[in-house]
């Protein structure tokens, strides 16, 4: 015997709406955002790979004297200037954060295990592959004459496209300005173009691992909540 349900036998009223429902809503264009950006990112990464392979694209860095001490120092430039951007922003009163800040959070909390790998392991290869090596790579193919600088309009650029990836609203609804990210976003632009790929995945992990930290001990800071 099998039961079998039919959700046309209900009258329309007893049926819920999830269509109209704005929760729903919120987490399909997430969830719509989440499978675009992984499948952008990773088919930068293999076109990266591929034109590597074959040497007709490549984005090498233009200080060969760059050591992880200078990515150390830049990553806490960065990070500073980014809490200070915001600091500066909430004392005039624009609300700062992420959008994504309620999920890590959440994930933390549920899988803190699953939440380090994702978080410090996965989104620094994907978000510095799509928002810096790439752009990065093309602009030094299609421009070599500069390819030695450190082409700051084209990482302006990148980094307020990466700082609108993170959203405008929070999942209360309430609007948030990311601007601060772009500071971030700045630094780890140089950062690659000093001292490589490598290095900008290196600075976006530990900022990623120092917001786990942030959250993990009971610490506040107007960048990372959502509010």
């Amino acid at each position: 015997m099998s039961l079998h349900f039919d959700a046309r036998e209900l009258p329309a009223q007893d049926l819920p709406n999830f269509e109209s429902s704005p929760e729903a809503s919120r987490i399909k264009v997430q969830a719509a955002t989440s499978v675009g950006f992984g499948a952008l990112s990773c088919g930068a990464l293999l076109a990266m790979y591929g034109s590597s392979k074959a040497g007709s694209l490549s984005s090498a860095p233009i200080n060969s004297n760059w050591r992880y001490r200078d990515t150390l120092k830049m990553c806490a430039v960065g990070s500073l200037g980014c809490e200070t951007a915001a600091w500066v922003l909430e004392k005039f009163g624009v609300r700062v954060g992420n959008s994504g800040t309620e999920e890590i959070k959440n994930m933390i909390e549920s899988r803190p295990n699953l939440a380090a790998v994702l978080v410090v392991g996965v989104t620094p290869v994907f978000e510095e592959a799509i928002n810096r090596l790439l752009p990065s790579a093309i602009a030094d193919r299609v421009m070599p004459s500069k390819r030695n600088s450190n082409r700051w309009p084209l990482g302006i650029a990148s980094s307020l496209v990466f700082a609108a990836m993170h959203g405008f609203e929070n999942n209360s609804g309430r609007k948030i300005n990311p601007a601060p990210l772009a500071v971030a976003g700045l630094s780890a632009w140089y950062i690659q173009r000093q001292g490589g790929y490598k290095h900008a995945v290196i600075d976006h992990a530990l900022n990623n691992a120092f917001f786990i930290y942030v959250y993990m001990t009971g610490h506040r800071s107007p960048n990372f909540e959502s509010k």
